[in-house]
C-alpha cells in the first residue's frame, strides 16, 4: 500500500504536464478550394480558411480580432471578393474570384501573385483524342499569401498562418463535370490519345497534267485497341468519292491507305478537303500555274499544295510525323521547292516506297 502512494504524486504531475502540452499545441487551420468553370469560360474560385476561434487567439498572440480582420479587408486585393463568417466555435474566412471568361481569370490571379501564370485547357473535339485536361501552375496558398502581410501589420510576433495548414482539399466543376483534385497545383487529366502517328503523302504526276495520289495513315496498336471502331468510322465518313480504301498491319503498325487516280486539279482539291476534313475552308490545296519554257515542245506547270494536319491531331501539327513522296511518268521533269523559298529538295530514293523519291521526310514533335 505505501508503495502505490509513493507513485501517486508522480502520475498526478505527468498528467498535469501533459495538459499543459496540449493547451499550448499549434493552432490548425483548414484550405478548402472551390473552383467552378462553367460553359463559355465564365466562373469562380472560392478559397476558405477555416479555424477554431481558440486556434485564432494563437494566431493573434493577444492582438485584436477585430483590428486583424479590419486590416484583412482593407488588404484584400482587387479581384477577390472578401467576407468572415462565425458559426459557433469556428472563424471561417472566405476569398472569392468571380470571372466572365478564362483570360480575365489568368490576369486577376497575375494581378494577385505578381507573376505570370499558366492556365491550360485541353478538350478536344476528334475522334484521335477524347476526354479533357485542364492544369494550373500556381496554388490557392499563392493566392492568398498576403494574408501573412496582414498579419505582420497587426500582430507583434506574426505566425505564417500558411504553414499551419493541416487540411488542404480541393475539387473542380468544370463545365457540370466534378473532380476532386490532388492538393497544390490544380491538375486533372483524363485526356485518352489515340493520334495519327504519321501520315505519307504520295503523288504521281503524269504529263497530262493528272495526278495519282495515296495517303497512308500510320497508327499504334494501343490506339486502335482504344478506339479502333471510332477511327474506322471516321475514315469511312470522309472518304472521298471513288477512292479505294485499305487497312493493312506493317510493323506492328496499323497502315490506313485512301487511293484516288487519275484526278485533275479540281477533282484533286475535292479530294484533300473531303479526306483532310476541310470542306468548308477556302483555301486551296493545290493551284495551277501555266508557265512557258520558251521552248516550243515544252510546258511547265507551277503547283502549290497546302496541307492541314489539324484534323488528326488535339494539339498541333507538329505533334504528327510527316513524309511527302513524288513519283512521275518518263518525260516529266519535277521541282519541288520549300515554302517561301527558291531552294529545292533534294531528292532520294524511298526505302518504303518503291519507285517513289523522297522529298522530306518530318518526324513528330511531342
Amino acid at each position: 500500500m505505501k508503495k502505490l502512494i509513493r507513485y501517486i504524486p508522480f502520475l498526478f504531475l505527468l498528467l498535469i504536464m501533459m495538459s499543459g502540452f496540449c493547451a499550448c499545441g499549434t493552432a490548425k487551420v483548414t484550405l478548402t478550394t472551390n473552383l467552378e468553370i462553367k460553359e463559355g469560360g465564365s466562373g469562380n474560385r472560392q478559397i476558405k480558411l477555416q479555424m477554431t476561434q481558440s486556434d485564432m487567439k494563437k494566431v493573434l498572440g493577444g492582438t485584436s480580432f477585430d483590428l486583424f480582420n479590419e486590416q484583412i479587408t482593407t488588404d484584400c486585393p482587387k479581384g477577390l471578393e472578401y467576407a468572415f463568417s462565425e458559426n459557433g466555435n469556428e472563424y471561417t474566412f472566405t476569398f472569392s474570384m468571380i470571372f466572365d471568361s478564362m483570360e480575365e481569370y489568368k490576369k486577376q490571379v497575375e494581378s494577385i501573385t505578381g507573376e505570370a501564370v499558366k492556365i491550360d485547357i485541353i478538350e478536344p473535339e476528334s475522334v484521335f483524342a477524347t476526354g479533357f485536361r485542364y492544369e494550373e501552375d500556381f496554388t490557392s496558398r499563392e493566392l492568398i499569401g498576403w494574408v501573412n502581410d496582414s498579419l505582420n501589420i497587426r500582430v507583434e510576433n506574426p505566425v505564417n498562418i500558411l504553414s499551419l495548414i493541416t487540411e488542404d482539399t480541393c475539387s473542380v466543376s468544370y463545365k457540370d463535370r466534378n473532380y476532386s483534385v490532388d492538393v497544390g497545383h490544380v491538375l486533372i487529366d483524363n485526356l485518352v490519345e489515340t493520334p495519327v502517328e504519321r501520315i505519307d503523302i504520295l503523288s504521281l504526276y503524269r504529263q497530262n497534267q493528272t495526278t495519282d495520289r495515296e495517303v497512308i495513315f500510320t497508327f499504334s496498336q494501343e490506339s486502335m485497341a482504344k478506339n479502333g471502331d471510332a477511327i474506322k468510322a471516321y475514315f469511312d465518313g470522309v472518304l472521298p468519292e471513288e477512292s479505294a480504301i485499305e487497312w493493312t498491319v506493317r510493323q506492328g503498325k496499323q497502315i490506313c491507305k485512301v487511293r484516288k487516280n487519275n484526278m485533275t486539279t479540281e477533282v484533286f482539291n475535292e479530294f484533300m478537303k473531303k479526306l483532310f476534313s476541310l470542306e468548308a475552308s477556302d483555301k486551296a490545296f493545290i493551284s495551277d500555274q501555266p508557265n512557258s519554257s520558251g521552248k516550243i515542245f515544252d510546258s511547265m506547270v507551277t503547283r502549290s499544295e497546302y496541307i492541314d494536319l489539324s484534323a488528326f491531331t488535339y494539339a498541333n501539327n507538329e505533334s504528327v510525323g510527316l513524309g511527302y513522296y513524288v513519283q512521275w511518268e518518263d518525260g516529266m521533269y519535277v521541282d519541288v521547292r520549300k515554302q517561301g523559298s527558291n531552294d529545292s529538295y533534294e531528292f532520294g530514293k524511298s526505302d518504303i516506297y518503291g519507285g517513289y523519291q523522297t522529298v522530306f521526310e518530318k518526324p513528330a514533335i511531342k
